[in-house]
């Protein structure tokens, strides 16, 4: 009863309905973005311009951060219905539970899904502090909206915390403001395509040893009882010299 009282609240209401229309249209714009990746550059980013890679990949990192907030408060009032069952009320027989699972099913697997096509597309240098910082933003919200936890605070630490936002946001606008470390890369020429040939054609020419693999102990040094020593292969030559020589 008291966690369908929370998500009836006006408030975490308008903020379910401003987040879904969000998710929605970020939802859009990317998949709209992917279809031409694929369609034109065989799903790599190629095909964008600088300032198309530079929304891209802040649409990626926010669209993970909204379902990662989704997922802590799903996750969150989990556990809270899984603490009644086991105090005797069993919750599990209410059909809102399995909303909630279902809903946290959908979410967590969403978030790693943005996240892995950021990190493969983009550098993780932009889109890890990215994702973090509205994550953090996402969850705090949540966290004051249906869990009541700005209750009780003074007019200074709403100051503080509207200045800790400010900061956060302020930093992932300078993030968003850099030019791709990794530009696209331009398709290839003829004359590329003849030098990759002939490189290769080269390189199939001469044969290569394969290298044994290197693993961790390849690093360590080695010690003079464990070190195998190689038999010696005697010298035909050393030996027909040495046994002239005891002729002489």
């Amino acid at each position: 009863r008291r966690v369908r009282g929370r998500w009836r609240r006006t408030d975490f209401i308008i903020f379910t309905v401003c987040h879904f229309f969000v998710l929605a249209l970020l939802n859009t714009y990317v998949y709209g973005v992917e279809r031409r990746m694929r369609a034109e550059s065989e799903g790599t980013t190629r095909c964008l311009a600088d300032w198309q890679g530079r929304r891209l990949r802040v649409a990626y990192a926010i669209l993970a951060s909204m379902y990662a907030t989704w997922t802590v408060l799903l996750i969150k009032s989990i556990g809270e219905l899984v603490k009644e069952t086991f105090r005797g009320n069993n919750q599990l027989l209410r059909w809102e539970t399995y909303m909630i699972l279902l809903g946290a099913l959908f979410s967590a697997p969403s978030q790693l899904r943005y996240l892995n096509a950021g990190l493969r597309h983009f550098e993780a240098l932009f889109i890890v502090p990215v994702f973090y910082a509205f994550w953090v933003f996402g969850s705090i919200t949540v966290g004051g909206i249906y869990f009541d936890e700005f209750v009780g605070f003074k007019h200074w630490q709403y100051g503080v915390f509207a200045a800790g936002v400010v900061i956060n946001v302020g930093g992932v606008a300078v993030l968003a403001s850099r030019s791709l470390s990794s530009p696209v890369e331009p398709p290839l020429t003829p004359v590329h395509t003849r030098i990759a040939v002939s490189t290769t054609s080269t390189k199939d020419e001469i044969p290569q040893q394969p290298s044994a693999e290197r693993t961790f102990f390849s690093y360590m040094p080695s010690l003079p009882w464990t070190t195998q020593r190689t038999p010696a292969v005697p010298d035909p030559g050393a030996a027909t010299q040495r046994s002239s020589t005891s002729t002489v």
